[in-house]
């Protein structure tokens, strides 16, 4: 029997709680394909963690935080300025 691959699946995300998937002939729009992303993150974390860091991992989706020590208080002090967001992005990535 010859080999006939599997066809990939797609999945674009388009904004908050939105996302495209394409699965062979199927085709999927907005909160539903949302929700095969956020369980095809979960797989691929799987994959490299245990399943309690995983899920962890997943469910922190939209959580951010600035981990790296020596942006954080660049980002905090122009912040206080009062500065757009628009220009603290550029100091942040001209002058720091």
């Amino acid at each position: 029997k010859p080999y006939k691959p599997k066809k990939p699946v797609y999945v674009t995300p388009a904004g908050p709680n939105w996302a495209a998937v394409v699965w062979g002939n199927v085709h999927l729009y907005g909160r539903l394909g949302w929700a095969l992303r956020r369980l095809g993150d979960w797989v691929g974390y799987s994959d490299v963690e245990t399943w309690w860091k995983a899920t962890e991992l997943a469910l922190a989706e939209g959580d951010t935080e600035e981990s790296c020590t020596l942006c954080a208080p660049k980002i905090n002090f122009l912040f206080v300025l009062g500065l757009p967001r628009f220009y603290t992005d550029l100091l942040n990535y001209y002058v720091f």
